[in-house]
């Protein structure tokens, strides 16, 4: 690789944005940080990002400062979060991640004496049940300080101000397109790729994670540019990080009001660290408005922005769901550990990262492979000859097979969890994610390619659903697909689907096996029967048939509950379809309620669903091999019978708490198409008092508005709650966390009942005079102006994602950004304001004394 021209030496340093810029964005930050309990509270000023790297006792001074600080503001019982299976995930799936990084490559490319301290700081974090896996979507002080810092770390070797972070390269790319395409005005809007003289042509995925977003790729040369037919319809310009006429290529995308986007491959980002053994930056173009750096040397990947506006695009908010919800890249749930590990490695040192470089790989670009799978009958159980696995026992069967292929370990997960999907007798095709949201893009991407292969790249599918995931709403956005809603007290409407399925244009029914705003259950067996007779009409007619997608995501209880068994009704799709023509794909999570480390879920199918998948473009990681290895030894610690024994007396523990919510007269939402096994509930909550009364007690039930917009009679706001067996953990009063909730809410119940403001009920519940005068939840009324295009709208979306902008941008580590900015905007004015005074009196002294 060519020297780059921008290279300058010497640590570089986060930017500083105009200060009244940075006072206007921390103004909105802080009520929303303060509201969500989520600023990093300053720490990280004991950290820094130098050639040597930091101590031990700072590394330990940093996060037991953020540990203790996030102490504070543990839950009793939270909306899903925290699962904990089995309390011995904690030491085998932090033994089994040390191991695994102790014998990497990186790990191996250190010196001796960065070795032991590598060692260190990574026991600190693996074998810390509360530093090892976490949801960053769940914000709190720890992670703000923790993520806020890491962003740093590729902002100042940039010198850019602000940063975000994906799961993988294409993820990263694939963000900042879309944020591009959203912005852009312009009909059909396209990338141009401006390719330097002799480059040849630019990367398939580049290509390919355009297409994906519904814009065309075209590659021109940097002579050609200027008068390209492809420019007028440019969402933005792409580039190589090599261009030698970059400079002159930035300042013309300037004029053109166009940004530049860099997408900067492993090799080039290896390349940096490894020519120059001391720290080293760069300052590019001020027309370079963004970059993607791919995942490799780093767990995760990264994106650049000069501003704000790109990355507030892509943090996606519900405009339609009724819970409050924000993530920052394509995935719901997140997980934290890459970004953990990524974090200790740079504070490991350039030195280190220096070594890590020159002596280790870079990454190899896969595609997408789902795996076929036999019947699972001919499936051998990985060490079926121990009757009663242990911790250690389990410890050395992951460690001695920690060398075995990935497809292999991926087959082992799959198999198992076909003890609660179903379809044991069936051949399948699988494909593993990063999580549900993301096992759901693959289903939709899956749909949509076949749909495109029969009536061609410009097909607009129609997906009918009745009250769905979030997943859906975000999907239809990104993909550019309509989701018809045809539902009935949260449920689909069998009737109305009947109706909307005739429609040439529906490619897929989505259901849920459990939804996690209200705990229903769709009419899983009514809605294959209108499936199956529209797919035998469209047989004949050589049409394509329409795809059950099913989200069982969080049903794991459901699925255990209703396995067909015993008399036990059966609500497994891959069991009810196995006679039918109707294609079926299954979405499972195995971080959620199998209880696995956040980060893993598939995606199971019938023969020719997920298949056309194949040799597409990867966008979002999928779980490594070690995390694969996890996953099993997890699953085969508490095996098939011991999932049954947790969710059976969890799903009795859940009846039991709904059954006494209902007796002392809370109304619970949808309950009529609830089934047994269900852990999700939802509970009315008029004006949303009860969960404010509930927050101070110590739990965090998710806030639920906009219910049923089509019945404006009924109370519109409540809160829900996604129950896991750690909710039956037993606190230090020697009560379950479960009953505690069920004393406080139903205390709390009683208070409302007693209290509601009468003037209060002169208005609606959900209107702003109801939420004011009662003294309920008002953001509630806030989110609900989400729904509705306008001002409001735009408002509620700033203020919101002013919230993870100020997790990301939060960091202290090499930064020049002004910490209180708005205080010192505040001093200036107030000093400003002085002044005036002062010299307006003399001003008025004077003209007294000469009259």
């Amino acid at each position: 690789m060519e020297p780059l021209p921008f290279l300058k030496p010497g640590a570089g340093a986060v930017p500083a944005r105009p200060l009244l810029v940075e006072a206007w964005k921390q103004m909105l930050e802080l009520p929303v940080l303060a509201s969500a309990r989520a600023s990093s509270l300053g720490l990280g000023k004991e950290l820094d990002f130098t050639a040597a790297g930091v101590t031990m006792e700072q590394f330990a001074g940093f996060f037991n400062a953020a540990l203790g600080a996030a102490k504070k503001t543990e839950a009793i019982v939270e909306a899903g979060n925290k699962y904990s299976v089995c309390s011995d995930f904690k030491r085998l799936n932090g033994e089994l991640l040390l191991y695994e990084v102790e014998q990497s490559a990186a790990y191996a490319a250190l010196s001796k004496t960065d070795q032991s301290r590598a060692t260190e700081f990574f026991k600190f974090v693996y074998l810390n049940g509360e530093l090892r896996n976490r949801n960053p979507l769940h914000p709190n002080h720890l992670d703000s300080a923790v993520m806020g810092n890491l962003m740093n770390f590729p902002k100042h070797i940039f010198c850019f101000p602000c940063a975000s972070y994906a799961t993988d390269g294409n993820e990263a790319l694939s963000l900042l397109l879309f944020s591009y395409r959203f912005k852009c005005s312009k009909a059909d809007p396209c990338v141009v790729y401006v390719a330097a003289d002799g480059e040849g042509q630019p990367h398939r995925d580049l290509q390919d994670c355009t297409e994906r977003l519904n814009m065309k790729f075209y590659t021109v040369s940097c002579a050609g540019l200027k008068t390209s037919e492809h420019i007028s319809h440019a969402a933005c310009v792409m580039t190589s990080f090599s261009n030698p006429q970059l400079a002159e290529l930035a300042d013309w995308a300037s004029k053109a009001d166009l940004g530049v986007h860099i997408h900067v491959w492993d090799s080039e980002l290896r390349s940096i660290f490894a020519n120059n053994p001391e720290p080293v930056h760069l300052e590019l173009p001020m027309g370079v408005r963004s970059m993607s750096l791919e995942d490799g040397l780093f767990r995760s990947a990264y994106q650049l922005y000069r501003d704000t506006e790109l990355r507030d695009i892509h943090h996606d908010l519900p405009l339609i769901w009724q819970s409050a919800y924000i993530s920052p890249n394509e995935g719901g749930s997140g997980n934290t550990t890459p970004l953990y590990t990524d974090f200790c490695f740079a504070l490991l040192g350039w030195s280190a990262m220096h070594d890590i470089a020159r002596k280790t790989s870079s990454k190899h670009q896969d595609r997408l492979k789902p795996q076929t799978l036999p019947p699972y009958a001919q499936w051998d159980y990985p060490i079926s000859q121990l009757s009663t696995p242990t911790v250690d026992t389990v410890l050395d069967w992951s460690k001695a097979n920690m060398g075995v292929s990935r497809e292999e370990v991926e087959q082992h997960v799959f198999q198992f969890q076909r003890n609660f999907v179903g379809g044991k007798t069936r051949t399948v095709e699988a494909v593993t994610s990063g999580g549900g949201t993301r096992s759901g893009n693959f289903a939709f991407e899956s749909v949509i390619a076949r749909a495109k292969a029969k009536y061609g790249p410009d097909f607009r599918m129609k997906l009918i659903c009745g009250n769905p995931h979030l997943l859906v709403e975000r999907a239809s956005r990104r993909f550019e697909f309509d989701d018809i809603r045809v539902f009935k007290d949260g449920a689909i409407d069998v009737e109305a689907l009947k109706t909307a399925i005739t429609d040439p244009a529906v490619a897929a029914v989505y259901t849920q096996t459990l939804s996690i705003t209200d705990g229903i259950t769709d009419p899983l067996h009514e809605v294959l029967a209108v499936m199956e007779e529209e797919n035998k009409r469209r047989q004949a007619a050589g049409g394509l048939l329409v795809t059950l997608i099913n989200d069982c995501c969080l049903a794991l209880s459901v699925l255990i509950h209703n396995d067909g068994k015993n008399g036990a009704n059966n609500l497994r799709v891959l069991d009810m379809t196995e006679n039918c023509i109707t294609p079926t794909i299954v979405m499972l999570d195995a971080h959620k309620h199998i209880g696995a480390d956040k980060g893993v879920s598939m995606a199971m199918g019938t023969p020719g669903t997920l298949s056309s998948l194949s040799g597409q473009v990867k966008v979002g990681s999928q779980p490594s091999q070690g995390a694969l290895i996890r996953v099993l030894a997890d699953m085969l610690l508490v095996g098939a019978d011991g999932y049954y024994e947790k969710y059976r007396m969890l799903g009795a523990a859940v009846a039991d708490v709904t059954k006494s919510l209902a007796d002392s007269g809370m109304k619970l939402i949808h309950v009529q198409n609830k089934v047994v096994g269900a852990t999700a509930f939802s509970v009315e909550d008029p004006s949303g008092v009860m969960q404010k009364k509930l927050k101070k007690k110590g739990h965090a039930p998710s806030p639920l508005f906009g219910m049923a917009p089509e019945d404006p009679k009924r109370v519109q706001t409540g809160y829900l709650l996604h129950l896991t067996p750690h909710a039956l953990r037993q606190m230090e009063n020697g009560k379950r966390a479960l009953d505690i909730f069920v004393v406080d809410a139903i205390e709390s119940h009683k208070q409302v009942s007693a209290s509601y403001s009468s003037l209060a009920k002169i208005f609606r519940e959900c209107s702003l005079p109801a939420f004011l005068l009662s003294g309920g939840n008002e953001e509630l009324w806030t989110f609900e102006l989400l729904r509705r295009p306008g001002f409001g709208r735009n408002t509620v979306q700033l203020i919101l994602r002013r919230l993870y902008s100020g997790i990301l941008d939060s960091g202290v580590v090499c930064s020049k950004k002004p910490q209180a900015a708005l205080q010192e905007v505040l001093k200036r004015a107030l000093a400003l304001a002085v002044i005036f005074f002062v010299a307006l009196r003399q001003f008025r002294r004077r003209r007294s004394i000469k009259s």
